[in-house]
């Protein structure tokens, strides 16, 4: 998704990437905001894909292809479905509270500062330009 917003795919204005921040967090702490959730084993848009409610999360490690999802890059000749297991989500309803937020990866130093005015503790705010396209 942060693809399409950067390169303003599919009707999506175009956004540099300093205005991007991802918001990290866990499964761990997703089940302890008490929001619920599905998650599945692809993008969720594709018919192959299977959902997956949250009294299945125990068996989230056989379930999920960590192997695609970590993968460095999207699409591999030898297997065609790459892409589509890499995109597995996990979706809530509603907006994770910021009490289950460990942390923040920016682009840039200055969106760094710019998190850091809000109140955020600098030692959950990383920059990594190379989690950018």
């Amino acid at each position: 998704m942060v693809y399409v917003i950067q390169k303003g795919y599919n009707g999506v204005p175009i956004q540099r990437p300093s205005n991007l921040v991802y918001c990290v967090s866990s499964v761990t702490e997703v089940e302890n905001s008490m929001l619920p959730f599905i998650y599945t084993d692809g993008h969720a848009t594709d018919s192959l894909t299977t959902f997956y409610d949250s009294g299945a999360i125990g068996n989230m490690t056989g379930q999920l292809d960590f192997k695609a999802i970590n993968a460095q890059f999207w699409k591999d000749e030898a297997d065609l479905d790459l892409k589509r297991r890499k995109e597995a989500e996990l979706l809530l309803l509603g907006d994770l509270p910021v009490n289950h937020i460990l942390g923040y990866i920016v682009y840039d130093d200055r969106t760094k500062k710019a998190l850091l005015v809000l109140g955020i503790d600098s030692s959950k705010v990383h920059v990594s330009p190379q989690r950018y396209f």
